[in-house]
């Protein structure tokens, strides 16, 4: 797909995330710790300067990476003429499977309140060092948001490594891991899935779990748009709850079979340019497909389908960044809107590859105004917070505690929420 095609995904403000493979290698670490060493150890000016000029290194990742073996026994690929894809064997019968195993297993309940049900955040990344080598430093910087976030709000994660079917590779690579996981664990009750391109930047917002009581299924979206306009970019996958239920595993199924690699997707990718409004001819992708199945099957679906628009579950990073320092001064944590967004979705922008939508410069230097605009919520907690956005050096902004710290914020009262922080 070309850029200009990709572009196009990205006209609404509330867009698409080509997020890749899911999956992230132990052999990046030792690439991710040799640049982070560089760039906490140079000021912010000069680490962009690192960035651009990787190459004139004496060390280079390709040369202390060892390479991975070729797999001679890939399949070819699936034709249009060959049987249709499907996820696995077809269940029938999993809602009463689960809610026996829930019976029997009251230490691992799926729900740990009437309104707070168990969560597991599902993410990952490419299961190989990045194109651009700076890209496995912006990936650890985006789990380690996420490890802060479901900390402070006690929900578990899931950071895939490993693709489960390689025909599904890339955007698609997120429905057989889904699928394995809902069955794999019984006790969970939503899969919150979030594209490793996209930071938590709002720690102390809780969705509104209540909310989502009737539904299975919640994206950030607009009926009109995917209902009425049949727009491809009406709804985003970049960041979703799923609920563990046989709709859900039906749902999986109905949605697989444009997602296999070559012809098959190809070919699916002409029939949705075709049938939905603004989109190029490019290969299918799940979101497309997703609004697709939505339309056409409406009355098989919509009905526990929530599009959710009252706070950012996915906010395009281009209308929000360059106002972090605007909402520092006029709101605070907690909002979860445009006055203090959940998420920051940087859709389009590829740390890890040698090419981008936008300007890679740019996405790098927005991607860490949003790491420390989020860190910032979790540092005050302990006394400090980043000079400014654009940097990594820090300030104390209280003086250090002699006795247990009385760090009264929003991030803190969520996670003590006693009466000592209802102030």
């Amino acid at each position: 797909m070309n850029n200009s095609n990709h572009k196009a995904r990205h006209r609404l403000n509330y867009t698409f995330s080509t997020g890749g493979k899911l999956a992230i290698s132990g052999s990046i670490f030792l690439t991710t710790t040799f640049m982070c060493i560089i760039y906490f150890s140079t000021p912010y000016g000069a680490s962009r300067n690192i960035i651009s000029n990787f190459s004139s290194l004496p060390i280079q990742p390709d040369k202390i990476i060892v390479a991975e073996e070729e797999d001679d026994n890939k399949e070819p690929f699936r034709s249009l003429t060959d049987p249709m894809y499907t996820l696995g064997p077809k269940i029938n019968d999993w809602d009463l499977n689960r809610a026996n195993w829930l019976r029997l297993n009251p230490a691992f309940p799926n729900f740990f309140s009437s309104s707070k049900p168990r969560v597991l955040l599902v993410t990952g990344s490419s299961p190989t060092p990045c194109e651009n080598p700076i890209g496995d430093y912006y990936q650890v910087k985006a789990i380690k948001n996420k490890i802060d976030y479901c900390r402070i709000h006690g929900i578990d994660i899931f950071y895939n490594t490993a693709s489960f079917d390689a025909e599904m590779a890339g955007f698609w690579s997120k429905l057989p891991l889904l699928r394995t996981l809902l069955l794999s664990h019984p006790e969970v009750e939503f899969f919150w899935w979030m594209d490793s391109d996209a930071f938590f930047t709002d720690m102390a917002f809780e969705p509104p779990w209540d909310r989502y009581k009737p539904y299975n299924l919640v994206f950030h979206g607009w009926d009109e748009l995917v209902y009425k306009e049949k727009n491809w970019i009406g709804l985003n996958t970049g960041s979703f709850f799923l609920r563990n239920c046989q709709w859900s595993l039906d749902l999986l199924d109905a949605w697989a079979p444009m997602g296999p690699s070559g012809p098959v997707r190809e070919e699916a990718g002409k029939r949705l340019a075709g049938f939905l409004k603004g989109r190029p001819v490019f290969e299918a992708d799940d979101q497309s497909a997703l609004v697709y199945l939505l339309v056409t099957q409406h009355d098989t679906w919509s009905d526990k389908v929530y599009l959710e628009n009252s706070y950012y579950l996915h906010g395009f990073w281009e209308i929000l960044v360059d106002k972090y320092e605007e909402m520092v001064e006029k709101n605070h944590p907690g909002l979860g809107d445009d006055r203090w967004p959940l998420v920051t979705h940087f859709v389009g922008c590829k740390p890890c590859k040698t090419f981008s939508s936008y300007p890679i410069e740019r996405c790098l230097k927005q991607m860490d105004r949003a790491f420390n605009f989020a860190d910032n919520q979790v540092l005050h907690m302990y006394g400090f917070e980043y000079k400014s956005l654009n940097t990594s050096s820090l300030r104390r902004v209280r003086e250090q505690p002699v006795g247990p710290a009385d760090a009264n914020n929003e991030v803190s009262r969520v996670l003590y929420p006693s009466p000592t922080n209802d102030n």
